[in-house]
C-alpha cells in the first residue's frame, strides 16, 4: 500500500524519490519527500500557485463538447484529475460522464473512449479504444440519432446484438431464454437500445386486488342468437343452428359453459386462444404513474412477452384492460392480448413485471414499439 501511495504522489508531482535514515536499523532506505512547493513552515513566505507537473496543454483544449456526452447525450463530462483508471496507462486527467459513465482519456490532441460502463448500445461498443478529436466528438453529441443509425439498420436481432455474457446475471433481463439481455440498473430500470440511443424503462408497481378467477367467460349475458350474426362467429354458426337450435335464446356464457361440461370441442371455437385461462384483477399501485403514456414492456420469467405503445395512459391500459378481464373479452371477438397478459401475470406474479418508457410523441412511440417487437419477438414462458 505504501508503494502505491508513493507512486501516486510522485506521478502527481507532489513528491519526489529520495533516501532517508531509518533510526531503528541505522541504515538508509528508499523514501519520498514533498517537493518545495508543498513543504513550508509558519514563518516561510506563502508558496506560489502550484501547477502539477503532469498537467499538459491538452487540458486547456477546446472543451465545448464537454457540455453534452456524445455517448448518452444526457450527462456532461467532468474533468477528473489525480485518479487512475484500472488497466489504462497513467494519464494527466480524463473526462467522466455524470450519467452513463463514459470515460475519455487524452492522447496528444485527441481523446480516446475507454469505457461505457452503463451503456448497452452496440454502436458505442464498436467505438471503444478509438481516438477522435474534440470536434469529432462534438459532432457526434449534436447529431440527430436518425442520421446515424435508423430503425431499418436494427430491425433484426442479428444485425446489432446486445451484450452477451457467459453467465446469467441477476441484474439483467433475458430475452427468449437466450444469453441476450437488457442490463438492469440499481433502481430496477432496464436499458433497451433504440436506434442510436438507449431507452430507460422504469418498472410499474402493480397492486393485485383479487385472487385467481376461473370460468370468467361463463358470465357473459349476450344472447347466442345475437352473437351468431357477428362475422367473428361465422365458423360455428351452422353447427349451432343445426345441433343446438333450442339453445339460441340462452345467454352465451351459460351455453359455452354447458358445451365444455359435455366435453364438446365446439366450445373452443367460441373463445380466443386465451379465453379459458385463470385471471386476476390488478392495477397500477402508484396514482402518479397511472397517468403516464409511452412504450410498455411486459416481462415474465425473464422473457419479453409484450411490447406495445400506450397512447392513452397506464390507467386505461393496465387498470381497465390488462388488469380487468370481463366475460366478453374471452371470446373470439374480445381482447385476446389482454387475456394473454392477464393470464401470464396471474400465473407468475413473483417473476413478472411491467416496464414503461415515457414518450409523449405518438410517432416516436410507435416507432420505438415496432423496433422492439421486430428485434425481440414476444414469447411465453413454458409451463411445467
Amino acid at each position: 500500500m505504501a508503494s502505491v501511495v508513493a507512486s501516486v504522489l510522485i506521478e502527481a508531482g507532489i513528491a519526489e524519490s529520495t533516501e532517508v535514515l531509518d533510526r531503528t536499523i541505522h541504515s538508509r532506505i528508499r523514501g519520498i519527500r514533498l517537493i518545495p512547493a508543498f513543504s513550508w513552515h509558519n514563518a516561510a513566505p506563502l508558496p506560489q500557485h502550484f501547477t502539477p507537473a503532469s498537467t499538459s496543454a491538452t487540458l486547456q483544449a477546446d472543451t465545448a463538447w464537454l457540455g453534452k456526452c456524445p455517448v448518452c447525450k444526457t450527462g456532461i463530462l467532468q474533468t477528473i484529475v489525480g485518479k487512475r483508471l484500472y488497466g489504462i496507462p497513467p494519464t494527466d486527467f480524463y473526462y467522466d460522464c455524470t450519467h452513463c459513465g463514459a470515460k475519455f482519456i487524452p492522447e496528444k490532441d485527441q481523446f480516446r473512449l475507454v469505457s461505457i460502463a452503463r451503456i448497452a448500445d452496440p454502436r458505442w461498443r464498436s467505438l471503444l479504444n478509438t481516438c477522435r478529436s474534440s470536434d469529432d466528438w462534438a459532432v457526434m453529441s449534436l447529431a440527430a440519432p436518425a442520421k446515424r443509425v435508423t430503425t431499418s439498420t436494427v430491425s433484426t436481432r442479428s444485425s446489432l446484438p446486445l451484450i452477451r455474457s457467459p453467465k446469467k446475471s441477476a441484474n439483467s433481463v433475458a430475452i427468449d431464454g437466450s444469453p441476450v439481455s437488457f442490463p438492469a440498473m440499481k433502481d430496477g430500470s432496464i436499458m433497451v437500445p433504440f436506434a442510436a440511443k438507449t431507452l430507460y424503462f422504469k418498472p410499474v408497481p402493480l397492486q393485485y386486488l383479487t385472487g385467481v378467477k376461473r370460468d370468467v367467460f361463463g358470465k357473459s349475458t349476450r344472447i347466442v342468437a345475437d352473437v351468431l350474426s357477428n362475422p367473428s362467429f361465422s365458423s360455428v354458426r351452422t353447427a349451432v343452428e343445426q345441433n343446438y337450435a333450442k339453445n339460441l335464446i340462452l345467454p352465451l356464457g351459460r351455453f359455452v359453459a354447458e358445451l365444455r361440461q359435455r366435453a364438446d370441442p365446439l366450445y373452443h371455437s367460441f373463445l380466443n386462444r386465451f379465453g379459458d385461462e385463470e385471471y386476476c384483477t390488478f392495477r397500477v399501485a402508484e396514482e402518479s404513474r397511472a397517468r403516464r403514456q409511452g412504450v410498455v414492456l411486459v416481462i415474465v420469467q425473464g422473457r419479453l412477452c409484450y411490447a406495445g405503445a400506450c397512447h392513452t395512459s397506464l390507467q386505461v391500459l393496465i387498470n381497465e384492460t390488462f388488469g380487468r378481464i370481463t366475460p366478453d373479452m374471452c371470446f373470439v371477438d374480445g381482447d385476446e392480448t389482454a387475456c394473454r397478459i392477464n393470464a401470464l401475470l396471474s400465473s407468475y406474479k413473483s417473476t413478472s413485471a411491467i416496464y414503461i418508457h415515457a414518450i409523449d410523441d405518438g410517432a416516436e412511440m410507435d416507432a420505438c414499439a415496432e423496433d422492439v417487437r421486430k428485434r425481440y419477438p414476444s414469447s411465453s414462458p413454458s409451463r411445467e
